[in-house]
């Protein structure tokens, strides 16, 4: 294959196959039987057959290649992350990679495999545990000798040897694209070390891949009977079986193979060149454009421009759909099937009709990836088609208007990709359906879903129109509302959709009259009338809205505050709303703090308006930014300012301070009436703490920001912090150089000498914090209800500096750490961890550190990265602002501060801080929350001593958070870096997860040993999930909202007959791919969940009970005796032998 950027799906071969013969002039391809035609018929069906076998035998002995291109993600650079590559042909390991890290060259693999082979991919770690392993198996394929043939792995099913956190197919382990050094990959797997994954039978999977297109496409063709190219080829070339065809109409046989060669200029989309729109398939049963058909591949064949950035893809850069001067060949395959799916068929009587509009998600400024979009969305009732898109790319947006549907089968949106991996391929999908019947209608995002084919973290709903959406679909004439935001590939199912619409409007009713009775002095009767509408739709933002209204007025603001939340959390409320109840939080938590702030801050003064350049550099100043209208998802806010003509040609810097938000940030010089830009943020890419330079010429300017709510969820208006300098010559770079000098008792002195204007990160746990030589402002991260807070260890110190220097000193008070009292981590009980701070903002530049070890520091375990040089105990390094040193050293008189508390059977020790006593009580009150539950719902077990410390940085899992050691006498570790404090306690979705998740290890010891499978799993994910409940945080119950219970659904749509595959043993259970076990877990889940609903937690406590103790005899028992001896033992404890036949409606059987 040559180096030009084939795109193809799972079996993509371009190789002409074997052509059926065409009938002359009706342009059947399989005439009517006279005579001998029976015979000759026959006769052609067996040489057919007899060619794909010899293609089969072919193939099976085809050297076969396993190609990838393998390296630790970007997404971890400047963090101790390090992993091992392997593969195993076999049994025989033919591959093992050197110490791979963030920023290290990737490694390109070419393995030699025969069609038999079984290939074995292990990402192991290097002895420091998972974090920061993120292992990317990037462009993973297999390839014939001729390169024409290629299997995707992310399209393959695998079997899950080892696992810690799932496999991401197409994406790096957290979602994002698969990126090696600055390159996006568009296809191959996103895997943490931990990770063994097997490919057995992929010749098989790949033959059954084709098999079924082609049985597919033979039951078109007979479908359809023939079919026509027509049109005008406006200057495309056009290929049939690799034949030229210089004039349309043109006939295409079955199996044939289609090409289309254009020519781009100027970036032009390859779907809006005029051959696109001109040519159009017929047949027998109607005609559909070109257009509707997926290629197989897309082929850069030449090119006139260069190509530095563009995605990876089969080894080559890869232009998709657009971006990109040159010759570009499409090729499709089974034509016949790609027609036969995108005929609508009529439909005579419909009784709902839905009204739908899609568009391609279209950024404010287009990044590299979503230039290359392609996707195209169809609509199905039960298995027929009703609706499709044509393929759509960047800036792209269609109607489907009138769509007819009959109401008995479940309503499918299925979203496709192009076959070329799904990177940025997002749309928006819009629209409502109308019950003629009863003549009521309700949008689509107000019904219940279903998810196939993705994950749950790929459908976002917005309940109201965002700007992206807006710009998305400009070129429509549709009224916005609300719309899912869809990552290809996915499929969203609606059952029962009448119904549902039926309860929505019964609920609504029921609210008006809740707020008539109230209004009333009803109060009683109300509330009835509420919890009815609440029962028939959880979603409803006006019972919440009521609910806290009327709470408010009988003055009980616990409930008030319970009510607010609910609507963030669940409710379908548009934006004004959200703003209101988010407001309404804060305010009740300032009340119940006493008005105590949650935080220490130096707020700097408001800027004076339409100031003199002059003016504005003499201080810092704060700048709001603000909605523009109750609806308007994007806050704004902009300085103005005036540069008189003897500041011509002077220098302006400056620093802004978002506190954690990403902003967009342009400078714009007036000229007459308009604003023209002269400055925007590198890439036009929103960014944190963005540094601004220009050279002014006289005239006025205005700096102007702006965030989008839908980045982070902070919806509301907030404050930054601005710093500017002017100078005659071009002011030097900023730079900053940390010194820490460590100390035995687990300190640092710190100093930082910076230059220019700059923003820096003082730790919460920072104390006597001193600024010479600078004005400076020191401000809290931004957050808000259920808002996604990336700044969670520091506040934010914005300097402009008085000298040609600027000092800052503080006392960092948990800076290194020991672990004195651990009974498993002897490396911890000598040794001190150290992990210095990252910069704030995208990487400009270098800083310089230095660290001074403290006195009496031994061998040095991890020292990461390497020092420029060494003086004694002193250590010099030069790295991106991004990166972090970390030491690991010997120390035995070092001598942490704790603070340290008693609960029950745990002792809970945290760093001795002024910020984690302030907080100490409500995360103490959190614990004990959660281990009481957890402890009564196996059964009263306790551990005999439980230890629970909270260090600053974990050294063991540091991107993630926690690690226990399970048993009697457990020990767990966490990070209450970010994870003690106001945001986590009372504002972040889940905020208890880690403490919940590594509590559940320690009284997991309690379930007793030999359950079932399906008993274990379920137990494991109900005991973390009741003390999610427990803890009571912000969307206490977020993890089964919007996974498990989903999850249960799916489980239930994909195995509606029994047996149920929760009856498998855990081995067999495990070799399920990733998607089947997730939905197996979540089922059971839903299985304690349902028995605990009806019957209560007891059941399961006693349960548990009762197997600790040996009563139930499960140890070393078959599975189906386990099965029988558990529900006999439910039905025993319940008094209730339905449980059996709740048990039979799961799919178990006997």
């Amino acid at each position: 294959m040559d180096a030009t950027g084939v795109c193809g799906i799972s079996g993509t071969n371009t190789s002409p196959p074997t052509l059926l013969p065409v009938g002359e002039g009706s342009g059947s391809c399989f005439p009517t039987r006279k005579g001998g035609e029976g015979i000759r018929s026959f006769a052609r069906k067996l040489l057919l057959l007899s060619l794909l076998l010899c293609t089969t035998l072919a193939h099976a002995d085809t050297r076969w290649h396993f190609r990838a291109t393998i390296g630790v993600d970007d997404g971890v650079l400047g963090r101790p992350g390090a992993a091992i590559f392997r593969v195993f042909v076999g049994e025989e390991k033919v591959y093992e990679s050197p110490v791979l890290k963030a920023g290290d060259n990737p490694v390109t693999l070419h393995i030699p495999l025969r069609s038999t082979d079984t290939l074995t991919l292990e990402v192991a770690d290097t002895g420091d545990g998972h974090g920061g392993d993120w292992g990317n198996w990037c462009d993973a394929r297999i390839q014939d000798d001729s390169g024409e043939t290629t299997i995707w792995l992310s399209d393959l099913h695998e079997q899950v040897l080892q696992e810690w956190i799932s496999t991401r197919k197409d994406r790096n382990i957290v979602g994002q694209p698969l990126k090696l050094r600055g390159r996006i990959y568009r296809k191959g797997l996103g895997t943490i070390s931990g990770s063994r994954m097997r490919y057995i039978g992929w010749y098989a999977q790949w033959q059954e891949q084709e098999r079924r297109l082609r049985q597919e496409e033979q039951t078109a063709a007979r479908r359809l009977q023939f079919l026509r190219l027509e049109g005008n080829l406006r200057g495309a070339q056009l290929l049939v079986n690799g034949r030229p065809v210089t004039a349309l109409p043109v006939q295409v046989p079955p199996n044939g193979t289609v090409q289309v060669k254009v020519t781009l200029s100027k970036g032009q989309s390859l779907w809006r060149h005029p051959a696109f729109e001109s040519l159009r398939v017929r047949s027998s049963r109607g005609s559909v454009p070109l257009r509707q058909w997926h290629p197989d591949n897309i082929q850069l064949l030449t090119t006139s421009s260069q190509t530095p950035n563009l995605p990876i893809l089969n080894g080559s850069a890869y232009p998709g759909a657009s971006g990109v001067d040159g010759e570009v060949q499409l090729t499709y395959r089974t034509p016949f099937r790609q027609t036969a799916a995108a005929l609508t068929p009529a439909l005579a009587k419909a009784r709902y009709t839905l009204q739908m509009w899609c568009a391609v998600c279209t950024p404010a400024e287009q990044s590299l990836t979503s230039r290359h979009t392609t996707l195209s969305v169809a609509v199905y009732e039960g298995q027929t088609l009703r609706a499709r898109t044509r393929l759509l790319s960047a800036g792209e947006a269609q109607s489907l208007p009138d769509i007819p549907l009959q109401g008995n089968a479940p309503l499918r949106i299925v979203v496709d990709d192009a076959g070329d991996g799904n990177l940025d391929d997002e749309v928006y999908i819009g629209g409502a359906i109308t019950d003629h019947a009863n003549r009521r209608s309700g949008p689509l995002t107000s019904l219940p879903y279903l998810l196939e084919e993705t994950s749950q973290e790929a459908v976002q709903v917005f309940h109201f129109p965002t700007s992206e959406m807006r710009r998305s679909a400009s070129s429509l004439s549709v009224s916005l509302g609300s719309a899912f935001r869809v990552q290809a590939p996915a499929q969203l199912v609606l059952e029962g959709y009448g119904a549902v619409m039926a309860r929505l409007h019964r609920s609504a009713g029921l609210v008006r009259e809740a707020e008539f009775l109230w209004k009333a002095g009803k109060a009683s009767e109300a509330v009835e009338r509420l919890a009815l509408a609440q029962n028939l739709d959880e979603g409803n933002p006006q019972v919440y809205r009521l609910r806290a209204q009327m709470a408010k007025t009988a003055s009980r603001s616990d409930f008030e505050l319970q009510a607010w939340k609910r609507l963030v959390e669940i409710a379908r409320a548009d934006l004004p709303l959200r703003r209101q109840a988010k407001e309404r939080i804060a305010e009740l938590y300032r009340l119940l703090d006493g008005n105590r702030p949650e935080w220490e801050f130096r707020l700097p003064p408001a800027p004076p308006p339409n100031a003199d350049i002059g003016a504005l550099v003499q201080g810092i100043w704060r700048l709001q930014l603000k909605p523009s209208s109750p609806a308007d998802d994007t806050q704004t806010g902009e300085l103005r300012f005036t540069v008189p003509r003897d500041r011509s040609g002077w220098w302006l810097q400056g620093c802004i301070d978002t506190r954690g938000l990403a902003v967009s940030a342009s400078l714009e010089h007036r000229q007459g009436d308009l604003w023209r830009p002269v400055w925007r943020v590198p890439d036009s890419e929103p960014q944190q703490f963005p540094l601004l330079e220009y050279q002014l010429s006289p005239g006025e300017y205005r700096l102007r920001l702006q965030h989008d709510s839908t980045r982070d969820n902070v919806e509301g208006a907030f404050h930054v912090a601005l710093s500017l300098l002017v100078s005659r010559e071009k002011p030097a770079f900023p730079s900053q150089q940390w010194t820490y000098h460590l100390r035995t008792d687990g300190s640092a002195e710190v100093e930082v000498t910076t230059v220019g204007t700059i923003a820096l990160p003082v730790p919460f746990t920072a104390d006597g914090v001193q600024v010479e030589g600078a004005r400076y402002s020191l401000l809290p991260p931004v957050y808000e209800y259920l808002s996604r807070l990336e700044l969670r260890h520091a506040q934010v110190l914005l300097l402009q500096p008085t000298d040609k220097s600027a000092t800052v000193r503080f006392r960092w008070l948990d800076a290194a750490y020991n672990v004195p009292m651990t009974r498993y981590a002897p490396d911890r009980k000598e040794h001190f961890y150290f992990r210095s701070l990252a910069g704030l903002g995208k990487a400009q530049g270098e800083m310089e550190v230095v660290v001074h070890l403290p006195e009496g520091t031994g061998e040095i375990a991890t020292l990461v990265p390497e020092p420029q040089s060494r003086e004694g105990s002193t250590l010099h390094f030069r790295l991106p602002q991004e990166r972090v040193v970390v030491v690991n050293a010997k120390h035995p008189q070092m001598d942490t501060r704790w603070l340290s508390a008693t609960y029950r059977r745990m002792s809970v020790y945290i760093p001795d801080t002024p910020f984690y006593r302030r907080w100490l009580p409500e995360y103490l009150a959190l614990l004990m929350r959660i281990y009481d539950r957890e402890q009564r719902v196996v059964g009263g077990y306790e551990p005999e001593d439980a230890l629970f410390v909270s260090l600053t940085a974990p050294a063991q899992l540091s991107g993630y958070g926690g690690a226990t050691w399970g048993g009697p006498r457990s020990e767990t570790w966490i990070a209450c870096t970010g994870r003690v404090g106001p945001y986590n306690l009372r504002y972040e979705a889940g905020g208890d997860g880690v403490e919940a998740h590594e509590l559940k290890w320690v009284f997991l010891h309690g379930v007793g040993e030999g359950l079932p499978h399906w008993l274990q799993t379920g137990a494991v994910i109900y005991i973390e999930e009741q003390g999610k409940l427990a803890g009571n945080t912000a969307f206490p119950d977020v993890w089964y909202q919007r996974a498990l219970r989903v999850g249960a659904e799916g489980f239930r749509k994909r195995f509606p007959k029994p047996p149920t595959p929760l009856q498998w043993s855990g081995s067999e259970f495990r070799q399920q791919p990733a998607a089947q076990r997730i939905l197996g877990e979540a089922m059971a889940h839903e299985i304690l969940h349902s028995i605990a609903r009806r019957y209560g937690n007891r059941v399961w406590a006693e349960l548990f009970r009762r197997n600790r103790e040996g009563k139930l005899g499960l140890k070393d028992l078959p599975d189906h005796e386990r099965n029988r001896r558990v529900i006999d033992a439910l039905v025993e404890i319940t008094g209730d032998a339905g449980v059996k036949q709740l048990f039979e409606g799961w799919g178990f059987r006997f």
